[in-house]
């Protein structure tokens, strides 16, 4: 049974997670409309950093084509589940409260409500 109430389009894209001034590198598995799937490039051990209900955000770099502007998404994501796979990296799902997209350089933000996406 499919508990998911949007299909998810897989990705692999580069992202940065970022809370308290901490940060963490690693990449979007997949996306949907209000969501994503993401491992931690780090080990398990920041598994305890990671709290169901915790804000991140999470700067995702878009591929690069060069007339293509913004490249990057900003997300304010909260946590909905953290599991670490059999390659010790910890998946974190989250579900996107803000998304703005911009260009990673200048980081001048185009506000993106993800409600009004189109996917």
């Amino acid at each position: 049974m499919n508990l998911r109430g949007k299909d998810r389009v897989a990705v692999n894209l580069v992202c940065t997670f970022t809370k308290s001034g901490k940060s963490f590198a690693g990449y979007v598995k997949n996306m949907s409309r209000f969501g994503l799937m993401a491992v931690w490039n780090d080990c398990v051990s920041s598994l305890a950093l990671i709290q169901k209900g915790e804000i991140w955000q999470i700067e995702i770099e878009l591929p690069v084509y060069h007339s293509f502007t913004p490249n990057a998404f900003y997300c304010q994501a909260v946590v909905v589940r953290v599991a670490a796979n059999r390659r010790d990296h910890p998946e974190v799902a989250f579900r996107i409260d803000r998304m703005t997209a911009a260009d990673l350089r200048s980081k001048t933000p185009a506000v993106v409500n993800p409600k009004q996406m189109v996917m």
